[in-house]
């Protein structure tokens, strides 16, 4: 089911918002804060989470001692919606985290530039404003 250009302009301008915070380690809350109740009003079932650390622990990717593992104040937003019936054909998931490296100004040529062919408009190419 193609996606209609004002749709597409949408969830283009809900990308650019959202790859704008500066979301360093600690700074999640800026975006996760804004992004809560934007997917609602785009058409998506929202949920939000808090991570266990004890579960985390058991994964191979974080440290084995889940009091290294910091989830206070840092819970997760997820946002899933449909666009026609969801048995007629495959998946599409995005995924992603707020917790960035900095960008510093002077590593970019276009540092505020999300349009297509800058970078090829990955999430971690878009430094924040």
């Amino acid at each position: 089911m193609p996606i209609s250009p004002t749709r597409s302009a949408e969830l283009r301008d809900f990308a650019e918002t959202l790859l704008s915070f500066r979301t360093t380690a600690g700074r999640e809350h800026v975006a996760r804060e804004w992004l809560v109740d934007r997917p609602a009003a785009l058409g998506f079932e929202t949920y939000e989470w808090s991570a266990d650390a004890e579960t985390l622990a058991t994964h191979p990717s974080f440290p084995d001692d889940p009091a290294a593992i910091d989830v206070e104040g840092r819970p997760s937003v997820a946002g899933v919606v449909e666009f026609g019936d969801p048995d007629a054909g495959r998946t599409l998931v995005l995924n992603g985290h707020f917790d960035v490296v900095p960008a510093e100004e002077a590593s970019w040529s276009s540092p505020r530039s999300s349009r297509r062919g800058t970078a090829t408009t990955w999430s971690h190419a878009v430094p924040p404003t």
